[in-house]
């Protein structure tokens, strides 16, 4: 039944010839690899691979990742929270019969892995405008040019951690917008009602999580914005310090005559 795979970016699904009616689909694919945020640590990032077989009713997973994840645990204690519940109160069982739940948990964990890094880059931005602002009240003869190499230094790390960032949120967005199509297909082959209330919150829990990214992906650019305007200001400086400097060149020849 399945013709071929399709990978785009790092994100897989199975395709199905265009013929293929809705009611003969037998299982479902899914993997991705999520963006790993702590790029200064070693470490494999997480790779998941799902399948889902309508006619067993059941959902495979395969999860690679480092064994010091740091949220592995919290993925694995949710998990348990789950399959421990009193089973006299059935929603959070039946909630968890989506077989994109898992997905759903572990980009979300994902997303929560990001936010000391981006708590961090702001931090760094921020305090390279505080010395920007307090080099621009400096009177001009008291500026140094040691203070414009180090500002620059700064505001050249904060670039780079902010590109390295947006392109982490453009996978992430990536990732999530490939599970709502996917999920998208599993609901429109579920004939169960009974899985309906299960299906609806997974959806909207993913349509949440999509937002927060590209509400991320804002804030970040509005970093860039910022950073931008900074590096600017110290450019212009750069470049009239440096001005500044060629315009001694010629006394300083005449002082010191060759040969």
């Amino acid at each position: 039944m399945i013709r071929m795979a399709q990978c785009k970016g790092l994100v897989c699904e199975k395709s199905y010839p265009p013929l293929l009616q809705v009611r003969e689909l037998t299982f479902l694919e899914f993997c991705c690899q999520q963006p790993r945020w702590a790029i200064h640590q070693k470490g494999a990032p997480w790779s998941v691979y799902m399948t889902h077989s309508f006619t067993a009713n059941q959902t495979f997973y395969l999860l690679v990742c480092d064994a010091k994840q740091s949220r592995l645990d919290i993925v694995k204690e949710r998990l348990c929270d789950i399959l421990d519940a009193n089973r006299k109160a059935w929603n959070a069982i039946s909630d968890s019969i989506n077989p994109f739940f898992l997905q759903l948990l572990i980009a979300h964990e994902v997303f929560l892995d990001a936010v000391p890094q981006v708590t961090a880059l702001r931090n760094k931005l921020y305090d390279a405008l505080d010395r920007v602002d307090e080099y621009a009240e400096t009177d001009a003869n008291g500026r140094m040019r040691s203070e414009l190499e180090d500002l620059t230094i700064q505001l050249h790390i904060v670039s780079q951690e902010t590109d390295r960032m947006s392109a982490n949120v453009d996978m992430s967005s990536m990732v999530v917008q490939r599970l709502i199509g996917a999920h998208e297909r599993y609901s429109n082959c579920t004939q169960d009602p009974g899985k309906k209330n299960a299906v609806a919150k997974l959806d909207n829990a993913l349509h949440y999580l999509l937002h927060s990214i590209e509400s991320q992906q804002r804030w970040l650019n509005s970093y860039k914005s910022r950073k931008d305007i900074a590096m600017n200001l110290v450019g212009s400086d750069v470049l009239c310090c440096a001005g500044q400097a060629l315009t001694l060149l010629p006394g300083l020849q005449s002082r010191h005559p060759a040969g």
